[in-house]
């Protein structure tokens, strides 16, 4: 949400500055080009209810898809694709009231080459996470889980490295008693 409106911004900076040239229709073919460049040189990330409807109502799938025009290397810290989670990168809510993050949080020194993980060009990643693992959703309630996604200068941030456009950022259900 927040890159598509970083997007439309650039965009709409392009229309206004193009107000010189020759015709309306220009700067709006030139907007939307600007647009396109900027969507395909972003990763992808979302979260979204698994495939697989047998899962535990907590369990979520994480995806990561490369919308660039080139292979790339993800740093995994701080997504569901290390072991266990080692920050609070969701944003849990039970009946709307932030729910405690109950998983680690670490500290670490630069990485290194094991700590990323190859996305081939048009190459869409997925993992299951259980939500259950980090936060309590025993009890019943209406549950909303959604990315916390940083900006940096207007740029939605996955982790220090990862400049990332959000697709699907949150997923509910309820607990019944």
């Amino acid at each position: 949400m927040f890159a598509s409106h970083a997007l439309k911004v650039v965009s709409l900076t392009l229309v206004v500055a193009c107000t010189s040239c020759s015709s309306a229709s220009n700067s709006i073919t030139q907007s939307v080009e600007v647009e396109k460049v900027m969507e395909r040189s972003l990763l992808h990330v979302g979260i979204k209810t698994p495939a697989a409807p047998q899962q535990a109502p907590s369990v979520i799938t994480f995806y990561v898809e490369n919308g660039t025009a080139q292979d790339t290397q993800l740093l995994t810290w701080n997504t569901p694709f290390e072991k266990r989670l080692s920050a609070d990168i969701f944003a849990v809510t039970r009946n709307g009231e932030a729910m405690t993050y109950l998983g680690r949080m670490i500290k670490r020194a630069s990485p290194t080459a094991e700590s990323y993980m190859p996305i081939a060009t048009g190459e869409k990643l997925e993992v299951l996470i259980d939500i259950a693992d980090y936060y309590d959703v025993t009890a019943p309630g209406d549950y909303t889980v959604s990315l916390k996604i940083a900006q940096v200068a207007g740029v939605a941030q996955l982790n220090q490295e990862s400049s990332v456009s959000v697709d699907e950022s949150s997923v509910s259900w309820a607990v019944s008693e």
